[in-house]
């Protein structure tokens, strides 16, 4: 009983950190457009309740507005044009900003095929930022799922954050997995921005 109880507080512990988390980030973008003037992409972890692998999470800003920015993150049969690592994007089924997706991806230094079947779709906004999330429906690895933040700012530009949790199928250390999904998530930041900045 006692463990049992344990779990159900810290698995709880670790929901309320995660909300928080993401919460923070939308509840004051003024206070990330000072810490990420310099172009800089702000990463780190947060917390899944009930599992040990963390969700990598990267913010910055991009030179383009919110409309220009929901444009790409929304065009998802075109994700394997730009994302690191997918080369597949076929979208199944859309209706606005909801979409069926399939997708494949190499990981893991290129050495691991992974495919899935996600879906794609934009929540309530909090605020001014406007929220995607995919999440999978079928694949061959045990979690993947998304999250994309994007908020306009006053002077045109938007702030976007991305997290990410993937658990593939693999005996490989949690916290190994963790900082894959860090690092994937600030490639994704990176990806989107340099796109953005290419773009006529």
């Amino acid at each position: 009983m006692a463990k049992t109880s344990l779990r159900m507080i810290f698995g709880s512990l670790a929901a309320w950190l995660l909300i928080c988390g993401a919460a923070l980030a939308q509840s004051d973008p003024q206070s990330a457009v000072a810490r990420l003037g310099d172009g800089h992409i702000e990463t780190g972890t947060l917390p899944e309740a009930g599992s040990d692998i963390l969700w990598g999470r990267a913010q910055a800003i991009v030179n383009a507005p919110l409309e220009q920015v929901m444009r790409v993150v929304q065009d998802y049969g075109r994700y394997s044009e730009f994302l690191p690592h997918f080369t597949v994007s076929r979208v199944l089924s859309q209706k606005g900003a909801n979409a069926t997706v399939y997708m494949e991806a190499l990981v893991i230094k290129k050495t691991l095929k992974v495919w899935v079947q996600a879906s794609f779709r934009e929540r309530p906004r909090q605020g001014n930022t406007r929220i995607i999330e995919g999440k999978m429906m079928q694949g061959n690895i045990n979690r993947l799922n998304a999250r994309w933040e994007i908020t306009p700012l006053a002077d045109g530009r938007t702030l976007v954050a991305f997290q990410m949790l993937f658990d593939p199928k693999l005996p490989l250390p949690d916290s190994m997995i963790s900082n894959e999904n860090s690092k994937a998530a600030s490639r994704t930041i990176k990806a989107l921005r340099e796109k953005r900045l290419s773009a006529k």
